[in-house]
């Protein structure tokens, strides 16, 4: 890299740079609509109610939730889910013992394969569930895991 392009790019990230940060610039379109009132709730129900309203949940063999049955350390809990409901607009996953229970709220577009894999921390032995949203109606599992080394502060 020559010196003359160095100053160049240099330049140009510094200005991007400064522009974001005094809001001159704003990437709306990399910012993510966050559920707040969701990830704030202290309990799943109330979670799940901010998420999706007053639906009826229902439990199905279609969502596959892969977790240990042990996890060592709960700062880094793995969990790999696949399914095979079609049409899937959003999987929330819970876990009930947490002091804020969502952990991870994604939403898909079209054409989604139904398979992910995500790591959530968990306080401490709990359930941990999965609710997933497809044509406008709520499907759900759930898993036992118990941690012996919690990863929430304890």
């Amino acid at each position: 890299m020559n010196r003359r392009l160095f100053l160049q790019q240099s330049f140009q990230y510094g200005f991007v740079s400064l522009a974001i940060t005094t809001g001159l610039l704003h990437p709306i379109r990399v910012w993510a609509k966050r559920p707040d009132l969701s990830f704030k709730s202290t309990k799943i129900k109330d979670a799940i109610n901010f998420l999706h309203g007053n639906k009826e949940i229902v439990d199905t063999d279609q969502i596959q939730l892969k977790a240990p049955t042990i996890a060592e350390n709960g700062a880094t809990v793995p969990l790999a889910i696949k399914t095979s409901i079609n049409n899937i607009d959003s999987i929330a996953i819970f876990v009930e013992k947490n002091a804020y229970p969502l952990a991870s709220h994604l939403v898909f577009h079209k054409g989604f394969n139904g398979n992910f894999d995500v790591r959530v921390k968990m306080s401490e032995t709990s359930d941990v569930y999965v609710v997933a949203e497809a044509d406008g109606k709520l499907y759900q599992t759930h898993k036992s895991i118990k941690v012996t080394l919690g990863g929430c502060g304890g």
